[in-house]
């Protein structure tokens, strides 16, 4: 992704961290699979809460999870490499159990990393951010539109928050 976060994919265009809303469930379908054209995503993250949040509190707690794996897996100085963890995060039932989906591509460094290697990373540190939650990590096989349809189920029902990227 770039550094920027400022990208054309096909005749989307997203400026900033924040994804535009698109207007229809195929839209963002279309632009995931786009996306991920260009991203290559290997993983996909749902963290969950179990307790009250906030929408920016939620994005916030992800986009924590993702610094202190950074930090883990590639050092302190983190944030000034390229290769690290990135993603993105869509959230949904904000109003019942909120809950994230996250489209994530590791660090060249853990692209070989066997799957319980990277749950243990992921789990350890969400159970200390979010006590209450848990974590669910899973290598994505299989095509990219079952993968987007299935974290886009609630976009059009009222659940879907928006998406980040992180």
């Amino acid at each position: 992704m770039p550094t920027d976060y400022s990208f054309r994919v096909n005749h989307y265009t997203y400026n900033g961290n924040e994804i535009i809303p698109l207007s229809t469930r195929e839209a963002w379908v279309s632009f995931l699979v786009d996306l991920w054209k260009y991203e290559d995503f290997d993983y996909l993250l749902t963290p969950v809460f179990n307790r009250g949040r906030s929408i920016d509190g939620a994005f916030q707690d992800i986009q924590h999870l993702f610094n202190r794996v950074n930090r883990e897996v590639c050092g302190p100085r983190w944030a000034k490499r390229q290769d690290r963890w990135r993603g993105v995060v869509f959230l949904e039932n904000v109003d019942t159990n909120i809950h994230g989906h996250v489209l994530a591509r590791p660090s060249e460094k853990l692209r070989s990393v066997h799957d319980e290697k990277a749950s243990r990373i992921f789990g350890g540190h969400w159970l200390e951010i979010a006590r209450a939650g848990n974590i669910d990590v899973q290598r994505i096989h299989g095509e990219p539109d079952r993968v987007m349809r299935y974290i886009t189920k609630d976009a059009f029902r009222g659940g879907l928050a928006g998406a980040r990227f992180i």
